[in-house]
């Protein structure tokens, strides 16, 4: 959900542990707050499944859409038009790291990359 400037306020006098951007949106985890995020919410970018408000160890932020990693499964949001945020089964336990690209997806399990999204690059295979 959208925050209001209030809130980012509460966020800068809290440790932040984890933080990442590309255009839309902005997202960040601390102890104290947990996952927050903010800028344009046109697709939901900034509406954090409660699943992955608390707990996670990575975040990261694509174009219109984010992730983060908790307890090794991978949680998506935001804009979903080429698939981004429709997590594979294998993402659900195991992960280690998690990356945002444009519109796609990246997770890294057991030493293997995982990728989903847009694929008009070649950025998923």
């Amino acid at each position: 959900m959208y925050q209001p400037v209030s809130r980012r306020s509460t966020l800068s006098q809290c440790f932040i542990a984890l933080a990442a951007c590309m255009a839309a949106p902005s997202v960040a985890w601390g102890q104290e707050v947990g996952a927050v995020a903010w800028g344009d919410n046109a697709s939901g970018q900034c509406t954090i499944p409660e699943a992955a408000r608390r707990g996670a160890t990575a975040v990261s932020a694509g174009l219109a859409h984010a992730v983060a990693l908790k307890a090794g499964a991978v949680h998506a949001w935001g804009f979903n038009n080429y698939g981004q945020c429709n997590v594979p089964a294998e993402a659900l336990s195991g992960v280690s790291a998690v990356a945002s690209g444009w519109y796609h997806t990246l997770a890294l399990k057991g030493g293997v990359v995982l990728a989903w999204g847009e694929n008009s690059q070649g950025q998923c295979t």
